[in-house]
C-alpha cells in the first residue's frame, strides 16, 4: 500500500512540475498585462485576458456556450457546470494548441534536482518528458552532453539544395595607357594616311612643343580637365592665340576617340570652350609695296614663285606643278579632296608676259616654308597669301566679272563653270581676252619711282 501511495505521490509531483514549466514559457513569452495568474482548488491556471492572448481554441467536452471571437483570432469558451454554476465564478480553462516541434535541444532546457541516491535532470520537448539520471553530477553532465548532441544530430534542419553558380571569371581591367603614347598612336594611325604630311607635322609638333609638357607623362585616366586647361591657358600666355585653338581641337579629338574606344569613363574637354582667335583674312599690296617686292626678289631662287603669285594668283603649294600651255598657266588644283587632280588655267596676263621665258627655265624646288620665311624678313607686313590676294584686287580693278575670278582663282570646280559659263568659253581666246585687261606697267614704273614708305616690323622668329 505504502508503495502504492509514493508512486501516486511521484506521478502527482511530476504533473505538477510539467504544468508549472508550460506556464513558466507562456508567461515569458506573452507576460500578463492585467489580470494574474489564479487558482482552481489550488491549482495555477491562465485567467481569461492572458488566455486571450496566449492560446486559439478552447476544447473542453463540458462546453454548452457558443464560441464567441475577441477580433485577434483568439477562441474563448465558457464552461459552465450544472451543479455549482451559482457558486463559482467562471473561468477560462485552456488548453493550449499544438506548437511546432522544437528542432534543437540545449542543455540550459534541463532542470537538475537531488534525489536520495542519484541526481536527475528533467526537459518537455515536443510534449515528450525527458529524464537522465545519474549518480553523480559529472555523469549527468557527461550523460546530458552526449544526448544533446545526438538529439541536435538528428533534428538539423537539412539546408535547400541550391544549383552551383559558377563565378564567371574577372576580366582583368588594361592599365591605362600614357598620354604620350596614345596620342602619337592616335596620329600615326588614324590620320597620318587621310591627311597631308605637313598637317602630320604640324600636329606632332603642337603635342612636342605644347602639350606634352605637361600632360605627356601622366596617364589618360589621371588627365582632368583642369589638366587641359592649364596647356591652353598657357599656349594663350604666350600669344599664340590661333595655336591655342588647333591644342584644343586636337585635344578634343584624341580624348573624344579615346572615349568611344573605352580607354576611359569619360572626357576632361566635355565642359571646356575655346576662344576662337582673331582671323587675318590678308590684304592687297599697294603699289609701292609691290614694285619693292619685285626688286628685292630679282636674281633670287624666290623670283619664279613671287611672279607666279602675283600675276598668276596661284597658292604657294601650286607653283611647283605651274606650266605654260599656249596662252595659259596651268596649274594642279591644291583644294581638290580625295586626290582628284584637277587641272586650273590662267590666262597670261600682259603683267606676266615679259617673264615667260624666265618662267619655261629649270627652277629651284621650294617648301611653302622656305617661302613663308623669306616674305618674314621683309622690312614690312607680308605673308605668301598676300600675293595672291593682291592678283583677285587687280582683276576687281579691271572689272573682271566675278565668275571669271572665281575659275581663275580656283574657287570654283573647273567642271560648274565651263557648264554655267559656257558664253565666257564658248572660244577661248574670250576668256583669254577679258583677263588682257590687266595691265598697271605705267603705274607700277611710276611706284618705282615714289618713296618707299613701308610699315615697320617687329622681330618675329621664323617659322619652321
Amino acid at each position: 500500500m505504502d508503495n502504492t501511495l509514493n508512486r501516486v505521490q511521484h506521478l502527482l509531483h511530476f504533473c505538477m512540475d510539467w504544468w508549472q514549466e508550460i506556464i513558466e514559457v507562456d508567461a515569458a513569452q506573452n507576460p500578463p498585462t492585467a489580470d494574474y495568474y489564479d487558482t482552481i482548488d489550488g491549482m495555477p491556471i491562465i485567467p481569461t485576458a492572458f488566455a486571450r492572448q496566449s492560446y486559439g481554441t478552447l476544447n473542453s467536452p463540458q462546453t454548452k456556450n457558443a464560441p464567441a471571437d475577441d477580433g485577434k483570432g483568439a477562441t474563448i469558451q465558457k464552461e459552465v457546470t450544472q451543479q455549482n454554476s451559482e457558486e463559482r465564478d467562471e473561468k477560462a480553462i485552456l488548453i493550449p494548441p499544438k506548437k511546432e516541434k522544437q528542432k534543437l535541444l540545449t542543455i540550459s532546457q534541463f532542470k537538475k534536482r537531488k534525489r536520495k541516491n542519484s541526481y536527475e535532470a528533467r526537459c518537455m520537448i515536443n510534449s515528450k518528458a525527458i529524464s537522465i539520471s545519474a549518480k553523480s553530477t559529472a555523469e549527468l553532465k557527461e550523460r546530458l552532453r552526449a544526448y544533446v548532441e545526438e538529439f541536435n544530430k538528428l533534428n538539423q534542419p537539412k539546408l535547400p539544395i541550391t544549383e552551383e553558380v559558377k563565378e564567371e571569371p574577372v576580366q582583368e581591367v588594361p592599365p591605362s595607357p600614357l598620354f604620350k603614347d596614345y596620342a602619337l598612336e592616335y596620329l600615326a594611325v588614324m590620320k597620318k594616311d587621310d591627311v597631308q604630311l605637313s598637317w602630320y607635322k604640324r600636329q606632332q609638333s603642337k603635342l612636342r612643343l605644347h602639350i606634352f609638357p605637361f600632360l605627356g607623362e601622366k596617364t589618360m585616366n589621371e588627365i582632368t580637365a583642369f589638366d587641359c586647361k592649364a596647356v591652353m591657358t598657357e599656349v594663350r600666355r604666350k600669344k599664340f592665340f590661333r595655336t591655342a585653338e588647333e591644342v584644343f581641337c586636337l585635344l578634343k579629338q584624341i580624348f573624344e576617340f579615346a572615349l568611344s574606344e573605352g580607354v576611359i569613363a569619360k572626357t576632361p574637354m566635355a565642359r571646356l570652350k575655346s576662344k576662337k582667335a582673331a582671323r587675318n583674312h590678308g590684304r592687297c599690296l599697294s603699289m609701292v609695296e609691290e614694285a619693292h617686292l619685285l626688286s628685292l626678289a630679282k636674281g633670287t631662287r624666290y623670283e619664279y614663285y613671287v611672279i607666279l603669285m602675283l600675276y598668276a594668283g596661284l597658292r604657294p603649294c601650286e607653283c611647283n606643278t605651274a606650266r605654260i600651255k599656249g596662252d595659259f598657266i596651268v596649274a594642279n588644283n591644291a583644294k581638290r579632296k580625295d586626290d582628284v587632280v584637277e587641272l586650273k588655267r590662267v590666262p597670261i596676263t600682259p603683267m606676266m608676259r615679259p617673264y615667260l621665258d624666265f618662267l619655261s627655265q629649270p627652277h629651284e624646288v621650294l617648301s611653302y616654308y622656305s617661302i613663308a620665311n623669306w616674305l618674314y624678313e621683309m622690312p614690312w607686313h607680308i605673308c605668301a597669301y598676300f600675293c595672291r590676294h593682291t592678283f583677285n584686287t587687280r582683276l576687281v580693278k579691271f572689272k573682271i566679272s566675278q565668275e571669271l575670278r572665281e575659275l581663275a582663282m580656283g574657287h570654283r570646280s573647273s567642271d560648274v563653270n565651263i557648264d554655267t559659263y559656257t558664253h565666257y568659253l564658248e572660244i577661248a581666246d574670250t576668256y583669254y581676252m577679258e583677263f588682257q585687261k590687266v595691265d598697271y606697267k605705267e603705274e607700277l614704273i611710276r611706284a618705282q619711282n615714289m618713296p618707299k614708305i613701308l610699315t615697320p616690323k617687329p622681330p618675329r622668329k621664323p617659322r619652321k
